[in-house]
């Protein structure tokens, strides 16, 4: 069985943008309707530059931005920087 990856990949990709998956905004719908909206900063500690970078660095970043996605995919409204 053929798979076509690509075409596999644009629908994804075109879903994500329609849903607008990728944004945060700055100013939540909340605060000019005045209605309550779930909000959610994320951070994680950026590796010094006086140090070598090690796999450590990769896994911490990589549970924050798992987090950050999954908490956007439920409707919070996350800034990620």
């Amino acid at each position: 069985m053929e798979v076509d990856w690509n075409r596999i990949e644009e629908k994804w990709q075109r879903r994500w943008a329609e849903s607008k998956v990728f944004e945060a905004d700055p100013v939540p719908k909340g605060k000019r309707t005045g209605k309550k909206e779930k909000g959610l900063l994320v951070t994680f500690p950026y590796p010094y530059l006086n140090g070598r970078l090690h796999l450590g660095h990769a896994f911490t970043c990589l549970k924050a931005d798992i987090y950050a996605r999954v908490k956007r995919m439920q409707g919070f409204n996350v800034l990620f920087p």
